[in-house]
């Protein structure tokens, strides 16, 4: 079939519950079919489930009635409510498409603002957006800006994505190379991947806009949503609290009202739960006097509501340690649960920890407090 829609969009259109299953029918391979026929027949099949989409056969050329071919799936049969379940590949229901419908972009934009559009492509272009109300793509793509698409290309969503950014008139970067980057767009089946997103940590120091596009079952309002937004999260290793003669908490408490202040961003201090207790055990074995002054400090600060205690989701019991190495993990996963909210994942550490449990995977900064000053503490 060489037309194809999004099944979200093409279930909206067909609006289930104003059909009856006399409009349905059912299409299959031909008994007479060649062996190859019928292997490419299975993986058109196949394809069309795995991207979810839908073929297109048009029955005349003002394109108004046509048939629509799903994929016999069982999201298909429960989204038109067609039961029993088939035994046929592939379910047709005849349509006719009214002019209301939102097959032009009138009913939710201005026309395409790029005039070097081909005639062959403005339709799918046209589908990306109004399918899954990708608005603002347009006017992204306005001036010319340097686009990072991070999916799997055999999806026919990253596919669609790619072609509609390049023919509105932005910049695809593939490898995310250039130093402009102005948009990354992540495929929702790589969200929970975002960490080795290439560069990822140079692209959040900048002004690099990061929004999640794809269908999810869960979420079925399929507008870009932001993801790694102003602000972070931030924690200390023991060593901060206690090694040096200053108290770094209170500084990271002063950079945190600063972002407040000067960028509206959020930020939020967490604490691993065994701090205290690792901070009397230093005090017990080292006779370290800094560390007990630390921890009733540390006591004193949370009853004022500095800072928040990581909790039983955000870390496990394997990690019960507060060593750079299991701290480093639980910013992992925060990072992961927390990336629609947050930008910036920081663990702080002292200078002589600097080379300890050298991790390789991106997405969480280390960085001593000088540094963490540096960069988050001006205006």
């Amino acid at each position: 079939m060489k037309d194809h829609l999004p099944q979200p969009f093409a279930e909206k259109i067909v609006n289930p519950s104003n059909f009856t299953m006399s409009s349905i029918y059912t299409m299959n391979d031909l008994e007479y079919t060649s062996d190859d026929s019928r292997k490419r027949i299975e993986m058109e099949s196949n394809i069309m489930k795995w991207n979810e989409i839908v073929g297109v056969i048009w029955l005349d050329k003002q394109k108004k009635a046509c048939f629509l071919v799903f994929p016999n799936s069982q999201r298909t049969c429960i989204t038109l409510k067609i039961s029993p379940r088939p035994k046929e590949k592939f379910i047709v229901i005849f349509k006719t498409i009214n002019s209301v419908e939102p097959f032009s972009l009138h009913s939710y934009y201005r026309p395409l603002p790029c005039p070097t559009v081909k005639d062959e492509i403005a339709y799918p272009i046209k589908m990306v957006i109004c399918a899954n109300k990708y608005n603002e793509l347009p006017e992204m793509c306005k001036t010319r800006p340097y686009i990072g698409i991070y999916g799997n290309e055999k999806i026919f969503e990253v596919q669609e994505m790619t072609t509609a950014v390049k023919a509105l008139g932005g910049i695809h970067d593939r490898g995310f190379e250039s130093n402009n980057i102005d948009y990354v767009l992540v495929h929702l089946d790589k969200i929970n991947q975002i960490n080795y997103l290439p560069r990822l940590i140079e692209l959040k120091h900048v002004k690099c806009k990061f929004l999640q596009f794809g269908w999810d079952s869960m979420f079925p309002d399929t507008k870009f949503k932001e993801i790694f937004p102003q602000g972070g999260i931030v924690t200390v290793t023991p060593k901060v609290l206690y090694y040096r003669e200053m108290n770094y908490l209170d500084r990271i408490w002063a950079v945190k009202n600063l972002q407040k202040i000067t960028h509206n961003a959020v930020w939020n201090i967490h604490i691993h739960p065994n701090m205290v207790k690792c901070l009397e055990n230093i005090a017990k074995q080292k006779r370290c006097k800094r560390a007990v002054e630390s921890s009733i400090h540390l006591k004193s600060l949370y009853n004022l509501g500095r800072f928040d205690y990581f909790d039983g989701n955000e870390f496990s019991i394997s990690q019960d340690d507060v060593s750079v190495h299991s701290l480093y993990n639980i910013m992992l996963r925060m990072h992961k649960i927390y990336a629609r909210y947050f930008r910036h994942f920081v663990i702080v550490q002292d200078e002589s920890e600097v080379n300890e449990s050298n991790i390789q995977i991106p997405g969480v900064e280390r960085m001593t407090f000088s540094e963490f000053r540096s960069i988050f503490g001006s205006h």
